[in-house]
């Protein structure tokens, strides 16, 4: 008797890649409502993703350590940080480390929203239109941002031992939030109504050499440098500079270019 191998998850038998999916999703016991309306979450002006991390955390699919032990994954079912047990409603509101990044983030105290339904919670943040004075983002858009940053420093603290700064994750998220609001405007019909301005170099009078200078910072400020260029009225490279200066925000890192080209020109006459 020949015998062929056979798939158990469909009538014909064979394999199709729509019913792995959905034995997988029951299997991790991932219950999806036809009737819930996403659209809203998918045409959020986010990158995809972070749009697919909200997606993790709708359904309660990233692994926290008490999922970590549900699954034979993990014995400790508490947060690093705090010793209590780890749920998603624990790392992104519960946690005093998360607390303080959202009253960083808000600028107020966060206690009176913890006691409100996790998912709910979400959503109305998620779904907010609300428009932040001074920032480019709105609610929604710091919101997922910050969502974002408190997985990333909780992953640092778990895997990696490193205490990320509750002050560096807010203003990160801040950062990151007008960045992604920026990208997503660009283009549009309000953006089209400025004038553009065209950076371009311009030549020095002649005889003259002329020195430009840039400043970088990362995100959290922990890393600094600058760097330089001399060229000559023709446009001529006749030298260039840079250097590392570790903990400096932008600003810093810009002065310091600008003091090293001084200092070049004195130390040259």
């Amino acid at each position: 008797m020949h015998l062929s191998p056979a798939w158990g998850l469909t009538g014909n038998e064979k394999f199709t890649i729509g019913s792995c999916y959905l034995k997988i999703l029951n299997t991790n016991r991932v219950t999806i409502n036809a009737g819930h309306n996403w659209k809203w979450m998918w045409s959020l002006k986010l990158p995809a993703c972070l749009i697919y991390f909200i997606w993790l955390v709708k359904n309660e699919i990233i692994l926290c350590n008490q999922m970590c032990v549900r699954r034979g994954i993990s014995q400790e079912a508490n947060c690093k940080a705090c010793g209590l047990t780890e749920t998603q409603n624990h790392i992104f509101r519960e946690c005093f480390k998360a607390k303080k990044v959202w009253n960083l983030v808000l600028g107020t105290n966060v206690e009176d929203h913890v006691d409100v339904n996790f998912f709910i919670w979400l959503d109305a943040n998620l779904s907010s239109k609300a428009n932040c004075t001074n920032r480019v983002a709105n609610w929604s858009t710091i919101f997922a941002v910050t969502l974002w940053n408190l997985w990333k420093m909780r992953n640092d603290l778990q895997f990696n031992d490193i205490v990320i700064c509750e002050n560096s994750v807010a203003r990160n998220s801040l950062t990151f939030a007008n960045d992604i609001a920026m990208a997503f405007n660009r283009g549009t019909k309000d953006d089209k109504k400025g004038n553009e301005t065209l950076i371009k170099w311009f030549f020095p009078p002649a005889g003259c050499i002329k020195i430009n200078t840039d400043g970088s910072s990362s995100n959290e400020g922990s890393c600094g440098s600058f760097g330089g260029l001399v060229r000559t009225d023709q446009g001529k490279w006749v030298e260039g500079f840079c250097g590392y200066i570790g903990y400096a925000d932008a600003l810093t890192a810009e002065l310091w270019g600008i003091r090293h080209a001084f200092k070049m020109c004195k130390d040259r006459n």
